[in-house]
């Protein structure tokens, strides 16, 4: 095995790399996520030492459901191994207690969990380019005021006939009759 350090470092990277695991793990207490994570740091230090060495502590020899969530294994060959505590506390923190050799209980087990920087993971689409707007030149003053003077002029026609329909109406007369059977009296309105 390598020295204390690179180990402990190797634990705290695959936490930080994913805060999915031990992160979430301390906010639930979930033991799957615990044992994902020491899955993980499992996988990465058999790749850094190019072996299979590293896995995890089983209650039970062969018995991939009495795995320990909390402990990394190393296997010394022979059906020897070594225990490291790589959960510490209730906070559920990165670290690397190694346990002595009279503590050393239980069996090697290999990862159960796929390595994460192994897994398929579906790449998130490209963003969408957002069109990039046509400028619009500022607006021309003068031709603007030409508007300005038609909309001027179509209100004055406006008013003139606004003005035609009440003549048309105060000359109204009354009308008396039947509308679809139904006797009508019409009346001009005046307003004083």
């Amino acid at each position: 095995m390598a020295k204390y350090d690179d180990r402990f470092n190797v634990v705290t990277q695959v936490d930080n790399r994913y805060p999915e695991l031990l992160g979430a793990a301390r906010s639930t207490g979930s033991e799957a996520l615990r044992g994902a994570f020491v899955d993980q740091v499992a996988h990465t230090l058999n790749k850094l030492d190019g072996t299979n060495l590293w896995g995890r502590k089983a209650r039970v020899k062969g018995d991939a459901s009495s795995l320990n969530d909390d402990v990394l294994t190393y296997d010394l060959g022979s059906g020897e191994f070594r225990m490291i505590d790589i959960v510490v506390g209730d906070q559920f923190l990165p670290g690397w207690d190694l346990r002595p050799a009279d503590e050393q209980n239980g069996f090697w087990h290999p990862p159960l969990n796929p390595d994460l920087d192994y897994l398929d993971r579906t790449p998130a689409p490209p963003p969408t380019p957002t069109p990039t707007p046509t400028p619009v030149p500022p607006p021309d003053l003068f031709l603007l005021l030409s508007k300005l003077e038609d909309v001027e002029q179509v209100g004055k026609q406006v008013a003139f006939m606004l003005q035609q329909v009440s003549e048309q109406l105060d000359n109204m007369p009354t009308y008396e009759g039947r509308i679809f059977g139904i006797r009508v009296k019409m009346e001009p309105k005046y307003s004083d």
